[in-house]
């Protein structure tokens, strides 16, 4: 962070002003420290994306009787609420600094227009919500969770307090903040960081209403957009235009944009170094959210694949290598297949598969892409081969967040 940069944030705090990270309807470096009892006091403003011609059609990923108790890892220490059934939000810094005090009432998620009862086909879109946010943080030691965890999960109540995470309130309700349709607002770095004593959690926001609508996929984006800010990270744009502002947003190249840019229109979403031309913002995503939610334990090496088996992992980072062993018992045509454990447009992970024979020479390689998965077929003579999948990227999708299950 540059000096100037450092002195108006101490500024902000200094007069007790809350700054906004926000996220249009579909930066200087940020702290990489550990959590600590610093204040937040920048605020994100985020924007609407561009309208849909029709609302996009979701299905169904898991029982509708689980639309609510979805978790990704109901262990772990930090906790990211996506919260859509309606929240009261008091004595936090959002009242403070908008509402003179007065709470913030946030109704249910709603798209029929009668926000008292759930209806299918808004249990698919929390469920696709879901799906797309686990997946983005599915590098992390974080648990993705729809189901109310408690305050306690949520606020940071002393330094070194080991349990923390984000509300994610996604509402229709955005008066309180600004009668311009935005796409959501956070706190940056509010997220194991801000100590609340009054016992309360300082939640983001996402606001669904207006372009928002159109597509379960911009709420996810949205979502993930605002969690990244209380982890730290700044906006994503081009130059001139500083990562600290609420303009200037990179909207990707159509296939590809940043998650703390605003990429609506873009098949992958993904976090960002700013390797792509004209960044203005070169932040290492990854390494600032891992700081204070801590990296997924990876998966053991050398696992063993025979017959007609299948095997599950994550590639939680850039340099991840996930490698296994294939037993070839006798002369046959073996087939590999790797493919993402979600389809497009959740999926963030372009598969890469070598193989290699017994003395590591390599036989073949393929990398998936738009959701097709990397296949190998080849004759192959009794022994141990090695398999190595990793993440890939190209032309369009930079290798840095090419990662997931």
């Amino acid at each position: 962070m540059s000096t100037a940069v450092r002195a108006w944030v101490a500024g902000l705090s200094a007069v007790g002003l809350l700054s906004v990270g926000v996220l249009p309807s579909p930066s200087p470096r940020a702290v990489t420290a550990q959590p600590s009892a610093s204040p937040a006091s920048v605020v994100m403003r985020d924007p609407q994306p561009p309208r849909a011609a029709a609302r996009a059609h979701v299905a169904l990923v898991r029982p509708a009787a689980r639309t609510f108790r979805l978790h990704t890892r109901a262990r772990a220490a930090v906790t990211i609420y996506l919260d859509f059934t309606g929240s009261t939000t008091e004595n936090t810094r959002w009242n403070e600094a908008y509402t003179g005090g007065d709470v913030i009432d946030s109704t249910p998620f709603d798209l029929d227009g009668d926000p008292t009862s759930w209806s299918t086909t808004e249990d698919a879109w929390i469920q696709q919500v879901w799906l797309a946010v686990a997946e983005d943080f599915s590098p992390f030691a974080v648990d993705v969770t729809t189901q109310p965890p408690g305050t306690a999960a949520l606020r940071y109540g002393r330094p070194g307090d080991p349990r923390y995470g984000v509300r994610v309130v996604i509402s229709p309700d955005h008066a309180w903040y600004s009668t311009r349709l935005t796409g959501g607002v956070a706190q940056i770095g509010s997220t194991g960081v801000l100590i609340t004593p009054r016992g309360v959690d300082e939640p983001a926001f996402v606001f669904a209403t207006g372009a928002m609508l159109t597509s379960a996929t911009y709420l996810a984006d949205a979502a993930s957009h605002e969690v990244g800010h209380t982890f730290g990270l700044w906006h994503d744009g081009v130059l001139p235009e500083s990562p600290t502002s609420n303009s200037g947003y990179t909207t990707g190249n159509g296939t590809w944009g940043p998650l703390m840019g605003a990429p609506y229109a873009d098949a992958y979403s993904q976090w960002s170094n700013g390797d792509y031309p004209d960044a203005n913002n070169h932040e290492d995503d990854l390494d600032i959210i891992a700081a204070h939610a801590g990296r997924a334990v990876d998966e053991p090496d050398l696992r063993a694949l025979e017959d007609a088996g299948q095997l599950a992992g994550t590639i939680s980072a850039p340099d991840d290598v996930d490698r296994v062993q294939v037993v070839v018992r006798s002369p046959a045509t073996v087939t590999l297949v790797l493919g993402n454990a979600v389809g497009p447009p959740v999926a963030d992970l372009e598969p890469r598969l070598v193989l290699r024979d017994p003395s590591g020479a390599v036989l073949a390689s393929q990398t998936g892409s738009g959701g097709d998965p990397a296949s190998v077929e080849l004759a192959l003579e009794p022994g141990r081969y090695l398999v190595e999948v990793s993440g890939a990227g190209d032309d369009q999708v930079p290798g840095y967040g090419s990662l997931g299950r």
